[in-house]
């Protein structure tokens, strides 16, 4: 667990370290793999998000999640 004066820095040269897998031109410095790879956001004092990456598309999820919703938010 951290605490709210903890941070994670990660510093790095272009391409340092790309991962074989990556389709991306050029790496960041930060790469999270997976089937469905995510990050979330949880808001101690309001509603939690999360970045979500699934069959080729990019989803901003806000909590409580209605992923049946007609306007459910992703980029493509």
């Amino acid at each position: 667990m951290t605490t709210p004066a903890q941070k994670l820095i990660v510093q790095g040269n272009l391409d340092a370290g790309k991962d074989p897998d990556n389709g991306m031109s050029h790496s960041g410095q930060l790469a999270i793999k997976g089937n469905a790879p995510q990050i979330d956001f949880i808001d101690t004092d309001h509603n939690d998000w999360a970045i979500h990456v699934n069959e080729g598309k990019m989803y901003f999820i806000s909590q409580p999640w209605d992923y049946s919703a007609p306007d459910y938010p992703q980029l493509t």
